[in-house]
């Protein structure tokens, strides 16, 4: 198996993931630090392991996605794990994922569940990948949303990514859009496990808001819906998408203190579509109607995911060296 790290002025966390990948129960054969034309200390960070098999790989500016084909290019083993130099993972991460494609040898990848993490690394809160069949065709239920989650918590065949020509180099979106392609072709797999911790910080996409995150992810709704049988279904599943895409534009507005957007935007994902996610369309319409005190006693429901991720996570997360 080989690990592929991509960096691009994540100095500041490198060392933390490439503890986390060395402290694997199921070691990677191969550990790869692709550098996307850093500027900071990314490239003395991963030379501190260069003596525990570390390898650094150096590229122009390209991406996230060109990143991660040149870590494809740069190793040869036929099961990959990618891991973005702002998360880490668990140290059963790659055991499970092996094991799963085992058992499930038709299944391309195997995703999991990860847990968002504040700055420090501390997890706030568990995000679900699909719990559904261990493995099967899922293209309809990924082109709502994207239920395989980060790159950071994959398991994937080498075979697949060359089957679909390698991954993504959109500018955003990259990972759902290389999901897509090899869903249209290949059952995934789902492992009801948490193995990953996905750090959200000022730097991060993931906070992005406002109509240009809705363009986005019509945008790679749109670059497969053509592929969708049954022809009538498409529609259908485009309405669901745009409301998905509404509310995880709105759950960004909310984050970042814009409450008339977030209004706007959770009343038009509920209307698009009152039944797909509506949990969390709920919890939006709460956040961004309901008074601060009253938000505080319903958010207290979910407080169990994150006491959780503590007690896992506080005796296992791997710290860098001093």
């Amino acid at each position: 198996m080989a690990a592929i790290l991509t960096c691009h002025n994540y100095g500041r966390f490198l060392g933390e993931a490439i503890e986390s990948v060395l402290a694997q129960s199921h070691p990677p054969r191969e550990v790869v630090v692709v550098d996307d034309g850093s500027t900071d200390d990314t490239a003395q960070v991963a030379a501190r392991y260069a003596a525990r098999g570390v390898r650094y790989v150096l590229t122009p500016r390209g991406g996230a996605g060109a990143a991660r084909n040149a870590g494809l290019r740069s190793t040869s083993a036929p099961l990959v794990a990618f891991l973005d130099a702002d998360d880490a993972w668990l140290p059963h991460r790659v055991a499970v994922g092996v094991a799963h494609l085992a058992r499930h040898p038709d299944a391309a990848l195997a995703a999991a569940h990860a847990f968002a993490c504040d700055e420090a690394m501390r997890p706030t809160s568990v995000v679900h990948a699909l719990r559904g069949p261990a493995s099967g065709m899922v293209l309809h239920e990924l082109l709502v949303h994207n239920v395989v989650l980060n790159p950071s918590s994959v398991l994937i065949r080498r075979s697949a990514l060359e089957a679909v020509s390698g991954f993504s180099e959109l500018p955003r979106g990259q990972d759902w859009d290389t999901w897509l392609k090899i869903a249209k072709r290949f059952p995934i797999g789902f492992v009801d496990d948490v193995v990953a911790l996905v750090r959200r910080h000022s730097a991060s996409i993931t906070l992005r808001s406002g109509r240009s995150r809705i363009e986005q992810h019509l945008a790679i709704v749109d670059r497969h819906l053509g592929d969708v049988r049954p022809a009538w279904k498409r529609s259908l599943l485009r309405r669901r998408a745009a409301s998905a895409a509404f509310l995880h534009a709105g759950l960004g507005s909310a984050i970042v203190g814009d409450m008339g957007v977030a209004r706007r935007y959770a009343v038009s994902a509920l209307a698009l579509d009152p039944f797909t996610l509506r949990r969390r369309k709920l919890a939006l319409l709460a956040r961004a109607f309901v008074s601060g005190s009253l938000v505080t006693r319903l958010s207290r429901a979910m407080r169990d995911d994150a006491r959780l991720a503590r007690e896992l996570t506080g005796r296992h997360v791997v710290r860098p060296d001093a």
